[in-house]
């Protein structure tokens, strides 16, 4: 029996985030007199804190803010491969697969410009004040909560390569009790740098851009001192569909927000609301909607500075109406991914993680977030000893030289990171996202599709079982089709027989996301949800 619950409602603020700490500081800030964005940087901040493995200083961010003077605007807060590494720099040291960690996939991090960029636009308080409260919790301590306790627990033998994170994060080479009291002074020190030096502290010189210079290069990887300064967010143009009325926005590529808008495209022309929400038809088209919109994805979401990607042919009616008609309403397609492959990809890790997060307040301000290493703890790579691991999100590209996302300098990978806005009556209406690499589109989807064709509240739309198609932008096989035990059987039962190789996961899975959503309503009352599958909270005052 499924418990129903109800999403926080105020008309001054709401937080969502996948930890609790995070949320209450976020809230606390706009008690004080902050916005959402003030709001968003500071929780954002304690979440690389509280759940360090997913995000933190050495990874990139993204934002979609609307704000009443400038309506919608997207952030692009992520960085780019080292200016002295190109193919040949690979084949001449014989590697033909990318790397999936290591100090090869360290690409420079971009999430502090990106709050640096954010804050000098939208924010309202001191930049340093938004900090602070990251810095205590560093410094003091937290108590370790399950979803960190469980990364630590498998990835140990990480830890231990570095005397900051064993002494941080494990007790006699174990993983502390859950609860046990958490502190990294050596990463509180290094937002006390940011918090006072801003840009200068990574990008221009100062003592954690030189720890994340030396430590590249010692390992052999030739990031300089010239791809931090010339790291740069960038203001771009959100792309969007429609569906059922509603406007969906999400960030143009080389994020893959592409693909949660050509699977809306093709389930716009579909009934799914007469199916039912949990009919075996209707995760059949889903599904089958998601596998043609990765095939695009996998070919095309690159970086547009290097290549000219064909938004308006990928984003038309035209190209829905073609890719929906080829869907077999009887059958499972074969796994149609794999043509798009990377088949020079290195092995898939399979502990890739990611926070998002959401804000609202009472004055028309709105921000969704999204910030990530990639991989648990990035590349496995510390900045020296300053208490912080740089992203992995190198992986991302291919060694590949004709692939339209092969490594080149100064060039940015593939990024799954998306989040999302939607618009109803010309107005914000839903703020949403989730962490889950592949999974993130798949479970925007299901969100909308669960509020709009389903009629559900924007927590019940969360909590609701959830699919997820796995394979991924590296190995697209195998193809297996998972769904939450909540499903009835028959959900299982039917797709099995229509040829899915379909399969129970947990009841609440881990892998089909974090999702974090916040609802507006038209009388301004402000609906907030939190995934229950997270350690997460929504909270509004």
């Amino acid at each position: 029996m499924n418990v129903p619950r109800y999403p926080v409602a105020s008309t001054r603020g709401v937080v969502s985030t996948p930890h609790y700490l995070a949320t209450a500081t976020g809230l606390r800030v706009m008690q004080e007199g902050g916005n959402a964005i003030d709001a968003a940087i500071a929780a954002n901040a304690v979440l690389g804190v509280v759940e360090p493995a997913m995000c933190g200083i050495g990874g990139d961010l993204f934002m979609l803010i609307h704000t009443p003077a400038t309506g919608l605007v997207a952030l692009n807060g992520s960085g780019r491969s080292p200016y002295g590494v190109d193919l040949e720099w690979f084949q001449s040291k014989g590697i033909t697969a990318m790397p999936t960690s290591g100090p090869y996939t360290v690409s420079v991090p971009g999430v502090v410009d990106g709050w640096l960029t954010a804050h000098q636009r939208f924010g309202s308080k001191p930049f340093a004040d938004l900090l602070s409260h990251a810095i205590s919790y560093a410094a003091e301590g937290h108590p370790l909560r399950r979803h960190t306790w469980e990364t630590i627990g498998h990835t140990r033998k990480l830890m231990a390569e570095h005397p900051v994170s064993a002494e941080v994060y494990l007790r006699n080479g174990e993983a502390p009790p859950m609860g046990a009291t958490i502190r990294n002074p050596a990463l509180a020190e290094s937002l006390r740098m940011v918090a006072a030096d801003g840009r200068r502290a990574v990008y221009e010189g100062g003592e954690l851009g030189h720890a994340i210079v030396k430590t590249c290069n010692d390992l052999g990887w030739p990031l300089s001192h010239r791809d931090l300064e010339e790291q740069h967010t960038e203001w771009v143009t959100p792309i969007s569909s429609h569906y059922r009325g509603h406007t969906v926005y999400e960030m143009p590529p080389p994020n893959q927000g592409m693909a949660t808008l050509i699977t809306l495209n093709i389930l716009d022309g579909l009934d799914l609301k007469a199916l039912g929400r949990d009919h075996p038809d209707t995760v059949h088209l889903q599904v089958e909607a998601k596998r043609a919109a990765f095939v695009l994805r996998n070919s095309l979401c690159v970086d547009p500075t290097f290549y000219d990607v064909p938004l308006d042919i990928m984003l038309s009616s035209g190209q829905a109406d073609e890719l929906r008609s080829k869907i077999d309403r009887g059958s499972a397609t074969a796994p149609a991914v794999a043509a798009a492959a990377l088949t020079n990809a290195g092995p898939q890790r399979n502990d890739g993680d990611t926070i998002y997060m959401t804000t609202a307040d009472g004055q028309g301000n709105y921000v969704s977030l999204i910030q990530s290493n990639y991989a648990a703890w990035g590349s496995g790579v510390m900045a020296g000893n300053r208490g912080f691991f740089l992203q992995n999100r190198g992986a991302g590209f291919v060694l590949d030289p004709g692939h339209a996302n092969r490594y080149e300098p100064h060039r940015r990978p593939f990024h799954t990171l998306i989040p999302a806005m939607a618009y109803k009556d010309n107005r914000p209406w839903l703020l949403f996202g989730t962490r889950g690499a592949d999974a993130q589109p798949q479970t925007q989807v299901q969100i909308v599709c669960n509020m709009v064709d389903f009629g559900l509240n924007v927590q019940e739309a969360l909590d609701a079982p959830r699919w997820r198609l796995s394979g991924t932008y590296h190995r697209p096989l195998p193809d297996n089709l998972l769904l939450e035990s909540r499903f009835p059987s028959e959900t299982l039962a039917g797709l099995q027989a229509k040829g899915h190789p379909a399969a129970w996961s947990a009841a609440a899975d881990d892998g089909m996301g974090h999702a974090a959503a916040i609802e507006i309503g038209a009388d301004g009352v402000l609906y907030a949800a939190y995934d229950l599958r997270s350690d997460g909270v929504a909270l509004g005052w």
